[in-house]
């Protein structure tokens, strides 16, 4: 019975050795030893995962989850809208500055010919003394 008793021991201390020998291994034995030798207990938390997250997951409370098919048929719409309303912008700011420029253009054209009208029929002198007459006016104003 000692040969036996002292065979145990030995494979014992020989074991201890092994455990203890090792950095890695003996600080695994020490955090074992010291979870279940805490004077306050045992705590033992297994986290639990979900697979699928609850409809209201993204959203506020009592709202369902919005699909991303959904989310990006908006955003196309919106899309969509800008590029309309950008080019009816572009197009009727581009025909409203067009007429306003035929306006002016028609007005000068108009100017230009009456001045060439009276050039011809009261001839210089005269074009020259009514432009004397407007360059004293301003003059005096």
């Amino acid at each position: 019975a000692s040969l036996r008793q002292n065979s145990d021991n030995f494979r014992a201390i020989v074991e201890a050795y092994k455990v203890l020998g090792k950095a890695d291994s003996r600080a695994s034995y020490d955090a074992g030893i010291n979870l279940y030798n805490r004077p306050y207990g045992v705590y033992d938390f297994t986290e639990q995962s979900r697979s699928v997250p609850p409809s209201n997951y993204y959203g506020v409370f009592g709202k369902e989850r919005i699909s991303n098919k959904r989310i990006v048929l908006y955003c196309m719409l919106f899309m969509l809208a800008g590029i309309i309303v950008q080019t009816l912008a572009i197009r009727y700011s581009l025909t409203f500055r067009r007429e306003k420029l035929d306006k002016m253009s028609a007005k000068a054209a108009k100017m230009h010919s009456l001045a060439r009208a009276n050039a011809v029929e009261f001839g210089n002198d005269y074009q020259l003394e009514k432009f004397a007459q407007k360059c004293a006016e301003n003059a005096r104003s």
